[in-house]
């Protein structure tokens, strides 16, 4: 993996309008969680809150950690018997995310999603599964018609709420402006692009929901990074507007054909998971 996010900070958890916050160091040598800590500690806790629970617990421990002492979680009864009950939980997630998903030439995937889930698995002696496709509308899609159990990572955004119980911000990171040229036009922040024609991938809430902050931007929603650096180079579009795995992308596919112009650092993202909203509560 070319890079990494630098930190994966503490995170947080919203159900129902309430927060919880979970706090966590590095793990420790004899460091566990006792049966009942989940619900000793918060009130109402659904079953799919205390899996992202047990999510941010092992979230909490900085990369370089993971290798090392992992805490051990222990779950209760009640808790252990969901999971019996429900053996098959599928998460979403689309291949043209790198580094957070990566698609190899053997057709396998790899990159920090893969890891994580494997990590939750072990931890919790679970299969969740991801279910992996090209087209990130196609994964949000099925998602949403409950084919599939939620999303495995994407930015927050207030029109997946309705959905999904999101985790709080997991990993900080923030979309970027590219461009055919350093010179085409003279931009240094997000207002310069008003009224300019902009494309974005099709599917990103959270980047149409900043676009559409811009007065009179025309905005073209595209199905691949392909597509999107075609239209850019044909000047059907001006700019594009993307996030980090474009940037990758970029760097790997087109070696200097698109220039990074700047990272708009007024609107950052918060890549969270989605759990669908409809699981009922333990008492």
């Amino acid at each position: 993996m070319t890079s990494s996010p630098d930190k994966i900070q503490k995170s947080t958890m919203r159900q129902k309008g309430r927060k919880c916050s979970l706090h966590m160091s590095p793990a420790s040598a004899g460091d566990e969680f006792q049966p009942g800590f989940f619900r000793n500690r918060f009130s109402s806790v659904s079953k799919c809150f205390f899996l992202l629970l047990a999510l941010l617990l092992i979230l909490s421990t900085p990369l370089s950690a993971w290798a090392e002492e992992i805490p051990r979680i222990e779950l209760t009864p009640e808790e252990k018997a969901w999971l019996t009950q429900h053996p098959d939980i599928v998460l979403g997630a689309a291949t043209s995310y790198p580094p957070m998903l990566i698609k190899k030439a053997d057709g396998n995937h790899a990159g920090m999603v893969v890891d994580l889930f494997e990590q939750i698995n072990r931890q919790l002696n679970t299969k969740i599964r991801l279910h992996i496709e090209d087209s990130w509308g196609d994964v949000q899609e099925k998602a949403k018609n409950r084919e599939i159990d939620g999303l495995a990572f994407g930015g927050r955004d207030p029109s997946r709420e309705a959905l999904y119980n999101p985790t709080d911000l997991l990993i900080p990171t923030y979309f970027s402006v590219f461009a055919r040229s350093q010179n085409d036009y003279h931009l240094k922040r997000f207002s310069d692009l008003k009224g300019m024609r902009i494309g974005y991938k099709r599917g990103a809430s959270p980047t149409r929901s900043m676009l559409e902050n811009l007065p009179s931007a025309i905005l073209k929603p595209y199905d691949s990074h392909e597509s999107m650096t075609q239209a850019l180079l044909s000047k059907e579009i001006d700019v594009i507007v993307a996030w980090i795995s474009y940037d990758y992308w970029r760097m790997d596919k087109l070696q200097g054909t698109i220039y990074k112009i700047f990272l708009i650092d007024e609107y950052p993202i918060e890549m969270v998971s989605h759990i669908r909203k409809d699981w009922p509560c333990i008492r």
